[in-house]
């Protein structure tokens, strides 16, 4: 089978694919409407009540939201901490046996330590960054 005639096939899958996809949304456009205008129907009639209640709601998916977005950043600061701490206690930078992509001079002592420290430092703000945000969206959901 030439290159040709498979790129040709792969063309022709992917058009089917795409041919799908917007007949789907064809169908399923009219469903959409019917729950964005029931949703809108509901809000208006929340919207002739006490605005108080929306605003607690509001406010709790706004620092639900920043909790989320704050996990990962969580994760990457103590991975990034991890790491500048292997390479401050065994100081030659990359490990000995790590995989690298291409040949990487290695560093010793004293610039793989700051090296170290410097992720330390770098995955501390990010962890900080990650647990200030939660607070920071509830401070200004309430402030402002």
């Amino acid at each position: 089978m030439s290159a040709f005639s498979q790129s040709s096939q792969v063309t022709t899958t992917y058009r089917w694919i795409v041919f799908g996809i917007v007949v789907g949304l064809i169908f399923l456009g009219p469903l959409l409407l019917q729950f964005t205008d029931s949703s809108i129907q509901e809000l208006k009639s929340v919207s002739q009540e006490a605005p108080q209640e929306p605003f607690d709601t509001s406010t709790f998916l706004l620092v639900f939201i920043a909790m989320a977005a704050g996990f990962p950043a969580i994760g990457i600061g103590t991975y990034l901490l991890y790491q500048g701490n292997q390479f401050r206690v065994a100081p030659p930078f990359p490990s000995l046996g790590s995989r690298v992509m291409v040949d990487t001079p290695i560093m010793k002592s004293s610039s793989a330590r700051m090296r170290g420290h410097a992720l330390m430092v770098g995955g501390s703000l990010v962890i900080l960054s990650g647990l200030g945000l939660p607070i920071l969206a509830w401070w200004l959901a309430e402030n402002l």
